[in-house]
């Protein structure tokens, strides 16, 4: 066939230089160097999903601390990304603002007691603060807690949906929502996005792993295993990232990334 326009659809993702500039210049000073870098939105569906689920058009949502990520497939390819600046931090902050407690006793009841389906819960179930801080020692009700969880998620679900709004898919993608990170794990996730986005919806755990599936069978790492799987795709192509898929250590890996997750927690 002979022509005389080529045309192309492109999805271009920005960033803020500095922004950048800074996070290169830190990973730098602590003495690892930088193959590529990579926006977090498309990292967790290179080890969630399926090549059908791509095929057929699926949205993957990667509720993380600072903000929410997503990402959008549609006949194989990325269709639409975007990075919602709500997430795990908002619920802790509006439970020990609603709760009048310390941020950390807020993330330790959010964890231990948290739902996203307050009618779940009974009226007069209480939760003992004094059991978990030597602060905050009042009681609280785990209903107001939910509700508390509840209407953050929901407006975290609701962003997703004008998103998904914008690109003429909401309620239109045949296989759905799939959840990581770990706000996903939160009791009654799947039930409150199934009923906010109006399309099914499941916990993403990443898959096609061998050997180590104990240690990484875990939402929380849908990020980190993805990354991981974009070096390999880039280093089988002979491009040159310096990245051996066949010899990483994903026992140690793994242990690796509770090592930082624990440090990272209050």
């Amino acid at each position: 066939m002979s022509g005389i326009r080529l045309e192309v659809e492109a999805h271009i993702v920005t960033g803020l230089v500095p922004a950048i500039k800074n996070i290169e210049k830190s990973v730098l000073q602590a003495g690892v160097d930088i193959n590529d870098i990579i926006p977090n939105s498309l990292a967790p569906g290179e080890s969630v999903l399926s090549k059908r689920q791509k095929e057929l058009g699926v949205v993957v949502v990667d509720i993380g601390s600072g903000s929410t990520s997503m990402a959008v497939y549609e006949e194989g390819t990325i269709l639409h990304s975007a990075v919602i600046p709500v997430g795990g931090e908002n619920v802790t902050n509006d439970v020990a603002i609603g709760l009048k407690t310390s941020i950390d006793t807020a993330e330790k009841i959010k964890i231990e007691y948290g739902t996203c389906l307050p009618e779940e819960v009974q009226e007069r179930e209480m939760i003992d603060l004094s059991l978990l801080s030597k602060i905050d020692l009042q009681q609280v009700s785990r209903k107001t807690l939910s509700q508390i969880i509840q209407a953050r998620y929901h407006e975290i679900f609701l962003l997703v949906r004008d998103e998904l709004a914008k690109i003429h898919r909401d309620g239109m993608l045949p296989a759905g929502v799939i959840l990581t990170g770990a706000g996903a794990k939160m009791p009654g996730t799947i039930d409150l996005a199934r009923e906010t986005l109006n399309l099914p919806v499941q916990i993403g755990f990443p898959t096609n792993f061998e050997g180590v599936v104990e240690k990484i069978d875990d939402p929380s790492y849908s990020s980190a295993i993805g990354l991981l799987v974009w070096g390999s795709r880039f280093e089988d192509a002979h491009i040159g990232l310096g990245i051996d898929f066949s010899k990483i250590d994903f026992t140690k890996a793994a242990s690796t990334l509770k090592g930082w997750a624990k440090n990272l927690l209050p």
